[in-house]
């Protein structure tokens, strides 16, 4: 009884050996691959210039995002229609989606000020504190000669940090804007 184990075990052993030793290359088939380019009804170019205007819409309104229409003009068709669809998010009150989409686009364009200061913006809608302060720090170590950009990451700290209840934080961080407001 012993041995039939015994022998068992050895073939099962040579078996397995002999299974990582043959060749994998031989066996591998292609594997298909996920398409996972956003789908819009709109066209590349429509798309470009649809997030220019409201780029620039945007400009009037919040002046830390005059960097928005060239970061959109100088990027990939992907990046716009993930800045299009979470600006649609945000509009219809789905911050979680929106942060998603903008996250995403971060991994595409990482070192962009204004993707930070965007998702920022989001955390601050959803009261996630720590996260904006992080945030916006993030985006101002990205936006050196940005003013406009780093007096709103300023004013977002601050909004963040009177919420949070840390009044002395806050003062500091809005005199910071103030600062550079000047």
């Amino acid at each position: 009884m012993t041995s039939l184990l015994s022998r068992f075990f050895h073939v099962f052993a040579f078996l397995l050996l002999s299974a990582c030793a043959s060749d994998t290359q031989t066996l591998r088939k292609p594997v298909p691959v996920e398409d996972r380019t956003v789908d819009s009804p709109r066209s590349e170019s429509d798309a470009r210039t649809s997030s220019q205007a409201e780029a620039s819409e945007n400009n009037s309104q919040h002046p830390e995002l005059e960097q928005q229409a060239s970061i959109e003009s100088d990027s990939s068709p992907m990046l716009v229609a993930l800045l299009d669809s979470a600006e649609s998010k945000m509009q219809s009150g789905e911050s979680a989606g929106a942060a998603a989409l903008i996250e995403r686009a971060l991994r595409l364009k990482p070192k962009s000020a204004i993707l930070w200061h965007r998702l920022a913006t989001i955390r601050l809608q959803q009261k996630n504190w720590q996260q904006v302060i992080n945030l916006a720090k993030k985006s101002n170590s990205l936006a050196s000669n940005q003013s406009d950009l780093r007096i709103a990451n300023w004013q977002l700290m601050a909004s963040a940090y009177a919420s949070a209840g840390n009044s002395e934080a806050a003062n500091y961080a809005l005199n910071k804007a103030r600062t550079l407001d000047k």
